[in-house]
């Protein structure tokens, strides 16, 4: 009997171990005059894993799925996103803030 094909498998949720936290990215509105990206840790009560992948998952916190910008941050307090890994939150938080204004200035035409 042959696995099921990637598309075909189901969603799943399972309660998460102990320790883990989801940070939340807020970036600043374009009227913010402090440009400052807020962030919030909170703890994860589950993860959801997508049937179409074996990789991907989505924390679970007591508000629900934490939005675009986040990282999980394990026990160890090692963190990681969609794209990298992280030695601890403020690696996470200075990583993010530094694309962010990238991004801001690319789109403003600042840079190339």
């Amino acid at each position: 009997m042959s696995a099921p094909r990637i598309a075909q498998r189901q969603d799943a949720v399972v309660p998460a171990p102990s320790g883990f936290q989801a940070i939340r990215a807020w970036p600043p509105f374009a009227s913010d005059e402090d440009g400052v990206v807020d962030y919030d840790i909170l703890p994860v009560i589950a993860f959801r894993f997508r049937g179409e992948s074996n990789l991907i998952m989505a924390p679970v916190t007591p508000e629900g799925v934490p939005g675009d910008y986040f990282a999980v941050v394990g026990p160890d307090g090692r963190c990681w996103d969609n794209d990298r890994e992280y030695e601890n939150v403020e690696a996470f938080k200075r990583s993010f803030s530094e694309d962010w204004a990238r991004d801001k200035a690319r789109a403003a035409g600042q840079t190339a």
